[in-house]
């Protein structure tokens, strides 16, 4: 089974992760797929901030391909993804035409998620988590217009029909452990089911 978890920055996806993993290794052999930290995702969000936003695209592709890669998942009952293609999508949206970015988004052979979170919060709340951890990343941001722009898009992706995968939105403005518990009490619903598994 293979979930992804996405939003925007701050709004707690990898505490969110580490608890979960933490709990289904009691009973599942899980593991986490990190925001890729290979030459080509370090080059992606640290890289020459001149690069064309298309050569951006094409980094990340490759950057997510080749973590993918290095995932057993004969071996592995869940992976548990810390950020996925939504992400590019979302985040790559602003500066590349959205059409371009949709028909390769669709058709660009990259495994599909069994199941995507999306943790959402409010604008608001977000800036302030994040005025306490801005790094160097290119795409980290204090911008209301495009932390809120982000967001938007975000839940968007949880409405649409156009993409026709399991995406649930999740409350990220709550206590974290309630967060967490939302997600293992979906995620593990969907397992005894076995509806992920089709």
């Amino acid at each position: 089974m293979f979930v992804s978890f996405e939003g925007v920055d701050g709004v707690g996806k990898s505490t969110v992760i580490e608890k979960v993993h933490e709990e289904l290794q009691k009973n599942y052999k899980t593991a986490i797929y990190n925001e890729p930290d290979n030459r080509y995702g370090q080059a992606a969000k640290f890289g020459d901030r001149g690069l064309k936003k298309l050569d951006l695209l094409y980094l990340w592709w490759t950057a997510r391909r080749y973590e993918l890669n290095r995932i057993n998942f004969k071996e592995t009952d869940i992976v548990l993804a810390d950020r996925y293609y939504d992400s590019t999508y979302v985040y790559l949206n602003e500066y590349l035409d959205d059409i371009m970015i949709r028909q390769n988004y669709n058709h660009n052979h990259f495994l599909k998620p069994d199941l995507t979170f999306v943790l959402y919060c409010p604008t608001e709340v977000i800036i302030e988590r994040l005025k306490e951890r801005l790094s160097n990343d290119m795409f980290e941001s204090l911008d209301f217009n495009i932390i809120h722009r982000r967001n938007e898009m975000f839940k968007y992706l949880t409405m649409t029909t156009e993409l026709k995968r399991n995406i649930q939105m999740i409350n990220g403005n709550q206590d974290i452990d309630k967060v967490c518990k939302s997600c293992l009490e979906y995620l593990l619903a969907g397992l005894s089911r076995e509806v992920w598994n089709k």
